[in-house]
Parts: structure tokens; sequence; C-alpha cells
């Protein structure tokens, strides 16, 4: 027989509500939001097809406009924690609506799981779940909201540095990630992402906010793809990359280093473009932006 996936709802170590919230109008318990989760579901799949066409750029603004970053009136919190092994090269996955993720790594081959949960009224807190679910080598941590809740949840995750981030999708929260070994897949509607010390890939992309990636190892066999609609993108590369580089944006400038020999051009209807090569792979790094500024620097560390 298989053995069946490992299924916990983490335990509480603290819970410390800081006062009782007055009573609000109206907007302290927004209506639900079918049609968000039915846009997330089109955009998801329009995303799987690997472009960001105009199609998946008005659905990435649906997104957003119907569901804009959660505004806590009063903040209680309480704080989960879990430790389970992950062996190195293991795919972790994360989705979470309201809050921030921050990512680092250790020689450990564990996972450490720690959730803050924070919210305008004690209910909110109680109904808030989450869900990790361990599958051999895979790891999954998902946030179950129930509909109309402005709970958000933090996340801090210690994991082995060699490792793939292979989904990481957020609503409203920004991602700061850390020396990880592996490729990194994250979508953000209403955040920053920041990535320090990647060696590998990166596919990432953002509605409203920046993208900066700092890498220490390029990755020759996979693609890079960075991607957003209000932000600019920065990107440091190590002194050797083997690579090819495309940079475009539709509102904005392109800064790089001039020993990484770009050509620039105007773009394709407008805006400027940015492309060259800085090895003999196939390996392609994208970087996009409708408005925003893109800046390409070298490392020499």
């Amino acid at each position: 027989m298989e053995e069946e996936p490992e299924t916990q709802l983490l335990e509480s170590r603290e819970t410390a509500p800081a006062y009782l919230p007055p009573e609000s109008g109206p907007e302290a318990h927004p209506p639900p939001r079918r049609r968000f989760r039915l846009l997330a579901l089109v955009l998801i799949g329009a995303l799987a097809l690997g472009t960001l066409g105009s199609a998946s750029l008005f659905l990435w603004h649906e997104v957003a406009r119907y569901w804009s970053p959660a505004r806590l009136s009063a903040r209680q919190g309480a704080e989960f924690s879990r430790r389970l092994p992950l062996p190195f090269g293991s795919e972790v996955t994360l989705v979470n609506t309201n809050g921030n993720v921050t990512v680092t790594t250790w020689a450990q081959e564990e996972a450490a799981i720690v959730a803050h949960k924070r919210g305008s009224a004690d209910r909110d807190l109680a109904d808030v779940h989450i869900e990790v679910t361990r599958e051999g080598n895979a790891l999954s941590i998902q946030t179950l909201h129930p509909e109309g809740s402005d709970a958000a949840v933090d996340y801090e995750l210690m994991l082995p540095r060699r490792v793939n981030l292979s989904n990481m999708r957020i609503v409203n929260g920004r991602v700061h990630i850390r020396d990880i070994e592996g490729v990194v897949r994250v979508q953000v509607v209403n955040g920053r992402i920041e990535a320090e010390g990647i060696a590998g890939a990166v596919q990432a992309e953002t509605v409203n906010g920046r993208i900066e990636v700092a890498f220490t190892r390029c990755a020759s066999d996979r693609d890079t793809t960075l991607r957003a609609v209000n932000g600019r993108i920065s990107v440091t590369l190590p002194e050797t990359c083997d690579a090819r580089l495309e940079a475009e944006t539709l509102r904005g400038e392109i800064e790089a280093d001039d020993e990484l020999g770009l050509t620039f051009s105007e773009g394709r209807f407008m805006g400027r473009r940015a492309e060259g090569r800085l090895g003999h792979s196939e390996a392609m790094i994208r970087l996009s932006t409708l408005n925003g500024t893109i800046r390409i620097r070298r490392s020499h560390e």
C-alpha cells in the first residue's frame, strides 16, 4: 500500500490579544470575493502557458483591484511553529493570501516553520488555519482563509540550502528569500519580491511591487524570468554568468554596467529594450516591466 501523505495543522504556542477593537462599519466585514477567486484561477491557467500577454496583464490588474492590501484596525497575535525532516533537493510550495514571507536556509536537512497570525478580531484568528502536508520530498504549506476574513499570516521558513521553492503564491505581502541553491518560483499580486544569494533559476512575477534578485550563480540549463507591472526590477549578476539576457520596459529606463556589453534599442512598440550574450549557454534571463526602471549590475565579490 502507498504511504498516505502526512497532513498536520500547526499547534498554537501563544495567543496574546492586544485589545478588543471598537465596532466599526461595513468596511470591517468585506463581502465574499468570489469574483477574485474566479479571476485568480483563470490567471493561474494563463501563467501556466508561459507568457504574460495582454490578457494575463488584464487579469493581474483585476485581481489587484478586487483584493487590495488588508488594513487591520487592531492587531492580535498567535504564533505557530513546526519542525520536520526535509531532504536536500526537496520541493516546497506555499500559498498565502495576506502576509509576509521570509525564507532563509541552513545546512541541515530539516525545515523549521514559524507562522504569526494577526487580525482585527478573535474570530478572524480562530477561523484561519495553516495546513502543512509532507509527502516524500514534497512539502506544502497553505493558509486556509474563510470568506471575508481580513486576517494575515506572516511566515518565517528555515529550509535546507539545496531546495526548490517550486511554487510560492502570495496575494498581499512581501517576499524575502536568502541563500537558495535551486529553483525559485514566486507570484505576488501586491508586494515586493527580494531574493539574494541565489544559485539557480528564478521565475518571479508581481503586479504592484519591485523585484530585486542577486545571483551567486546563474543557471545555465534553465531560464530566469522576472516580470512586474508596476515596479522596478534590479538584478545583480555574478562575475561569470553563462546566459543570454533580454530586458524591456514600457515606461522607464534601462541601466546596465558597461562591461556587460548590452545593446540598447527602442522597444517593439514603445519604451526601451536591451539585449546581449553573457556566455555560450542558450539559457535566457528575461526582465520586463510596464512601469519601472530596470537595473542590471555585475558583482565583483
